[in-house]
């Protein structure tokens, strides 16, 4: 079972599958702006000194509500999810 959330982020509405039993931030606007402060410190270390988009390994990422709007930051996401 799951339900469809949808959030909007500075200027995109994401959308995702929340799965009963995932982990995810059960405060909606808590939730909101720490994805907007996350996104907006990426903003400022995503790139090397030359201007190459860095890799991102996302630890414990639960459904994935904060590697989605940290994508377009970074070239690739590799995200771990250890769900027993």
């Amino acid at each position: 079972d799951y339900v469809v959330e949808s959030m909007r982020i500075n200027d995109s509405v994401l959308s995702w599958k929340q799965v009963e039993g995932s982990f995810s931030n059960p405060n909606g606007e808590i939730c909101k702006r720490t994805i907007e402060h996350i996104c907006g410190l990426a903003s400022q270390i995503a790139r090397d000194d030359g201007g190459v988009r860095r890799d991102l390994l996302d630890l414990y990422c639960g459904n994935g509500n904060y590697t989605v709007p940290l994508s377009p930051h970074f070239s690739r996401i590799l995200s771990v999810e250890l769900n027993k």
